[in-house]
């Protein structure tokens, strides 16, 4: 798969939960297994806000042909998913969020993400 084509993907795949986040935070809480709150929801939205501007900046460097600027892009990337499954998974395990079937999906694509975005980060040119 050409790095356009998978950039393109990462963009749409986190534009997608970050609407839900933005629009729907108690509904995404509750399906987590939590009670949704104020604080809560607020904090959700705040955070799809940022998973929206991610997927833009993703979208607007698609077709960069291999940047310092891509690198920091895709470095971030990975950083970002690498972090959010243990996040994910001590949440589970302490009792916040009760629903596996929310988990299992979300670290199956930071998964694929993670694999993707190393890949090609190693493939970038050094400039």
């Amino acid at each position: 798969m050409k790095r356009q084509t998978f950039l393109t993907i990462a963009a749409v795949v986190g534009i997608v939960p970050a609407v839900f986040m933005i629009t729907t935070p108690a509904k995404m809480i509750e399906r987590m297994g939590s009670p949704p709150n104020d604080t809560a929801s607020v904090l959700l939205q705040i955070l799809g806000v940022m998973i929206f501007s991610i997927s833009v900046i993703l979208f607007l460097a698609r077709k960069d042909e291999g940047s310092i600027a891509l690198r920091a892009i895709i470095i971030g990337n990975i950083i970002m998913d690498t972090g959010s499954i243990p996040l994910d998974w001590m949440a589970y395990q302490g009792g916040t969020f009760t629903q596996i079937s929310s988990l299992i999906p979300s670290t199956t694509v930071h998964i694929i993400f993670i694999v993707g975005f190393i890949y090609y980060l190693k493939n970038l040119s050094k400039k």
